[in-house]
């Protein structure tokens, strides 16, 4: 499980990947009326209220932490209906999620509900994983070759 005190600016696709896991395992839990940790639903809360806050940095961006817009943005079109017309309908996608997660905080989620969150915390790590993926092809430098191999005596 993700080991999280504070979300806050560090935090990776591979930290909210984690996040998502984790909470999805605790509602699931939750909807069988099984002893379940409200931490992790808390963390994931916590980051993704943070990951869509207005983000001051890169103003042309809008309401959206630039890192997870893509993602977010991609869910929004498999799970709604509805067309993307402004970032404002993506962060309220995001705050009703926030708000199901913090209903379920407090032990106050119905099966439906959490049902919802469950299928969207799956989503986003699908979509995240994919994100991940896709930009680890990316890498273009061998870590064999690499001066830091050899400055530790891995070489």
């Amino acid at each position: 499980m993700a080991n999280l005190a504070v979300v806050g600016p560090a935090l990776s696709k591979l930290e909210l990947c984690d996040l998502l896991l984790d909470a999805a395992v605790e509602l699931e839990r939750s909807r069988s009326n099984r002893k379940f940790s409200r931490k992790p639903v808390e963390r994931l809360a916590s980051a993704l209220s943070y990951a869509s806050r207005p983000f001051d940095a890169a103003p042309q961006v809008g309401l959206i932490d630039p890192t997870f817009y893509d993602s977010f943005e991609r869910l929004f079109r498999v799970q709604k209906t509805d067309t993307l017309e402004s970032i404002d309908q993506l962060q309220a996608f995001v705050g009703e999620v926030v708000n199901e997660l913090r209903s379920a905080e407090d032990g106050d989620v119905s099966s439906d509900a959490a049902k919802k969150v469950v299928d969207f915390c799956i989503g986003l790590h699908q979509e995240l994983t994919r994100e991940i993926e896709a930009e680890s092809r990316f890498v273009i430098e061998d870590w064999r070759t690499s001066d830091i191999q050899a400055s530790q005596g891995l070489g």
